[in-house]
């Protein structure tokens, strides 16, 4: 099995985003606009896709990562123009991304539905309602206060302080 560090992985993340970057820059783009936008979309990957593998590989460190991923990834997003013609279908993973770190208390998950919709709208893709409604799902639960008992394979009251992880959520 492959091991990783976090900084390692961090580091990795930024290498591929410096090459997509580089690579970018030899792209000739009709607007100033829409290289603004087309880095955004980069910027946002990047930042979702190092959440995700947080998340996923459960670093206990990470956290000061994780928080910064997560504000880097709502700045992105909140710039991105989701329904933008050319730029409509490459939001719909961060923004899902997203919406398993948006929180009740700070209005990030009405942006992220609002944007996963204008996304849909625009691109025609309804088959990310499935995603929409996965969400909103995991949202009721974290309201709740559930998370997902690791022995039993349920949803249930949790230990104060615990938290529904996406990604069991989404196993369950």
């Amino acid at each position: 099995m492959f091991r990783v560090s976090p900084s390692e992985l961090c580091h990795l993340f930024e290498q591929a985003r410096d090459r997509t970057l580089s690579s970018s820059s030899k792209t000739i783009f009709s607007t100033p606009s829409k290289r603004k936008q087309f880095l955004r979309v980069i910027e946002s990957f990047h930042h979702a896709d190092l959440l995700y593998s947080y998340r996923y590989l459960s670093f206990p460190e990470s956290e000061d990562v994780i928080e910064h991923s997560r504000a880097a990834l709502f700045n992105s997003l909140n710039l991105v123009q989701s329904d933008h013609p050319s730029i409509a279908q490459n939001t719909f993973w961060p923004l899902f991304i997203a919406g398993t770190e948006a929180s009740s208390r700070d209005g990030s998950r009405a942006v992220v539905e609002k944007k996963l919709n204008q996304a849909m709208k625009r691109t025609g893709f309804s088959n990310c309602e499935v995603a929409l409604q996965f969400l909103r799902a995991l949202w009721f639960a974290r309201d709740e206060g559930h998370c997902l008992s690791s022995n039993h394979n349920h949803i249930k009251i949790p230990d104060k302080g615990r938290e529904v992880n996406w990604i069991q959520f989404a196993r369950y």
